[in-house]
């Protein structure tokens, strides 16, 4: 955690300003609202900083969600990637994968669904944030063929799975549990999804 003093607001001491809390607040509120809708204003508010504090802090609002991003998958998505690729058996790993998933789309009750997936539904015109989108996903991609192709090396997968068409599934399956987590599907219905991505995995494409 770094603590950087903002200005004061004020007299007397100013407050400590705790970074690790502000990306937190951050990250609810531009997973609530997505980025294009979240406003200097709106962020202010939350960070309990002014503009002028805001911008020393973090240069702008794109860097700020960049940050937030960063800090949203170290934070819920590092671990649930972690576990997979050390779970030796694929078929425990992406069940467990799946189920973790489905714990994170629902941690937050006023921020359900995925930040990255709520973003690409109305992908920013900021080129930045839409490298940014772009490459996060393409990492995603990356981490189920990577899991996949060392399933077929131990030779736990059979050879003619189609690796590329899997992890499309995949993908496309990830994105349609962030949107039903976010407009109110129970667990016990996301939860579904785990055995079904498993069992992709005995019927070879």
């Amino acid at each position: 955690m770094v603590n950087t003093p903002p200005s004061t607001q004020g007299r007397g001491r100013p407050r400590v300003f705790n970074r690790e809390k502000a990306l937190q607040l951050a990250l609810e509120l531009f997973w609530q609202k997505s980025y294009e809708q979240v406003s200097i204003a709106e962020l202010c508010k939350v960070l309990k900083i002014n503009p002028p504090s805001l911008y020393s802090a973090f240069g702008n609002k794109a860097n700020l969600f960049t940050e937030a991003l960063n800090f949203y998958r170290e934070q819920y998505w590092q671990p649930t990637w972690k576990a997979l690729d050390n779970e030796p058996d694929i078929f425990t790993g992406i069940r467990h994968f799946f189920e973790n998933a489905v714990d994170n789309l629902l941690k937050h009750p006023q921020a359900k669904g995925c930040l990255v997936v709520q973003v690409s539904a109305a992908m920013p015109s900021d080129d930045t944030i839409q490298h940014l989108i772009t490459n996060m996903r393409a990492q995603n991609t990356l981490g189920f063929e990577t899991r996949l192709a060392k399933g077929i090396a131990d030779k736990q997968l059979d050879a003619s799975l189609n690796i590329k068409e899997i992890t499309t599934i995949y993908s496309t399956l990830m994105d349609g549990m962030a949107v039903q987590a976010r407009v109110g599907q129970p667990k016990s219905i996301l939860l579904q999804h785990a055995e079904y991505a498993v069992q992709l995995l005995k019927k070879p494409i």
